[in-house]
């Protein structure tokens, strides 16, 4: 569980697959020059449940060095999760 998800104040419970792993490995870091930056794609849907229509909260949980970043998403009615 690596995010924070709220909808309505409330904190949503991870429904996702529970891994544990060891300490990466040396090759398994990215090294970023200052200025540049990286990005992934995470599907939320598979690991919480956003099916109701309205707006989510998105919080990169700290668990190291990483900065934390906060996104805020709004799903519509009608649409697919």
């Amino acid at each position: 569980d690596q995010f924070e998800v709220t909808f309505d104040e409330r904190r949503l419970e991870y429904r996702g697959r529970m891994v544990k792993r060891g300490p990466p490995a040396a090759d398994e870091f990215v090294t970023l020059d200052p200025g540049s930056h990286a990005q992934a794609t995470v599907d939320l849907a598979e690991a919480y449940d956003l099916s109701s229509p309205g707006r989510y909260r998105v919080r990169f949980v700290r668990h190291d060095e990483f900065a934390c970043n906060e996104l805020t998403i709004e799903r519509n009615r009608g649409a697919s999760p």
